[in-house]
């Protein structure tokens, strides 16, 4: 792994700008850009992050050798080429958690950052926990705060969740039909989802949610629909003197023994992420229902108790890489001539809604190396 680059030292500059080849350079432009330079080197391209981590790493000393030795609640080895001084044992009267406690050093605290995460720390820079909501304040440059981001996502410390979405989208069957005939084993996923991102088909539910990792969340768009289940009539002997054989006077039914049914869409998805962070596991059961109408079938005053409503149910596990939308099912429609595609999507989100994009590739790393947490 390369070091960042840096801004340049006051030596660095003075020599730059004094021995450029070019002499109207020095002449004309040498006072601004020495501003410009001194302004650069004394931080003002830094910046101020906070950074929600999940859990708080305990310091310790391990007794056997193992984990990285004393203080490692990361595990691993430390940066190579940054950070390669290890963080000093903090004194009797310092804290051994130094982010848990306002007794904390930052002292040792940014020697342990910068150890671990290869975090490094230039004048003017500060690192602070606020032990409300478990939360890491920075002030530094844009690579160190690239360092910081992708050690606490590797090692699993940055709050996260994942963002789920569900689309239920009708398609012409004659459009499914011809691709299955190409694909008679099963149409790609990536087909449908193309399919459907060209402007195809018709979107009957489009739902999203985010949630923790393992927690069930469900989300409901639905009125309640409520019909009656039984019926009671009533009728009654006409005057006297009408003639015996007519029949008596009928009174508008009475009905009772009401059922609701909700109309919309519902949304039931509990995600579990892998240990890799690299795919989401979909325990998912949406649900959406339509009302078509009475039954034309039945008598007038049979109707208000036998409406017509058309469902789609799934229930259904899969596992999803994580910013990857999947085909979770599909199905012939009981509208004639088209066909149901059932779309779901996870995508791992920090606590401001930034995607996490996997897998991690550390900063400054070489072409083509990889580091997965």
């Amino acid at each position: 792994m390369h070091r960042p680059k840096i801004p340049l030292t006051h030596e660095e500059f003075f020599r730059r700008v004094f021995f450029n080849k070019e002499p109207f350079m020095i002449r004309i432009s040498c006072l601004v850009v020495l501003l410009s330079g001194l302004i650069c080197v004394q931080g003002a391209e830094m910046l101020t992050r906070s950074y929600v981590i999940g859990q708080i790493p305990v310091f310790h000393e391990q007794p056997h050798g193992g984990g990285g030795g004393f203080g490692d609640a990361f595990g691993g080895e430390p940066v190579v080429g940054r950070g390669d001084v290890s963080p000093r044992r903090p004194r009797a009267d310092e804290s051994d958690l130094p982010w848990a406690r306002r007794t904390a050093n930052p002292e040792f605290l940014q020697q342990y950052v910068t150890h671990h995460l290869g975090v490094e720390f230039p004048e003017g820079s500060w690192l602070r926990y606020q032990r409300a909501g478990h939360v890491l304040h920075m002030h530094n440059t844009e690579d160190n705060h690239a360092f910081m981001k992708f050690g606490l996502i590797s090692h699993r410390l940055l709050a996260y969740q994942v963002a789920l979405t569900l689309r239920m989208v009708r398609f012409d069957d004659a459009v499914i039909e011809a691709l299955e005939r190409n694909h008679p084993a099963g149409i790609p996923d990536r087909l449908l989802v193309d399919l459907w991102r060209e402007g195809e088909g018709e979107v009957l539910s489009s739902q999203s949610l985010k949630t923790i990792n393992g927690v069930n969340a469900i989300i409901h768009c639905v009125e309640e629909f409520i019909y009656p289940t039984h019926m009671r009539t009533t009728s009654e002997k006409k005057a006297s003197g009408a003639a015996e054989n007519e029949n008596p006077e009928k009174h508008p039914p009475v009905y009772g023994g009401h059922e609701t049914m909700q109309i919309g869409a519902i949304f039931n998805i509990t995600p579990t992420v892998s240990a890799d962070m690299q795919t989401v596991n979909l325990m998912l059961l949406p649900e959406t229902t339509q009302l078509k109408g009475d039954n034309p079938l039945h008598p007038p005053e049979l109707q208000p108790m036998t409406p017509i409503f058309h469902s789609i149910n799934l229930t259904t596990a899969l596992v999803v890489q994580s910013g990857s939308t999947l085909v979770a099912g599909q199905s012939s429609d009981l509208v004639p001539g088209s066909w149901i595609v059932i779309f779901v999507g996870a995508q791992l989100v920090d606590t401001k809604g930034e995607p996490i994009e996997l897998p991690l590739t550390p900063p400054e790393a070489n072409a083509g190396e990889e580091v997965r947490p």
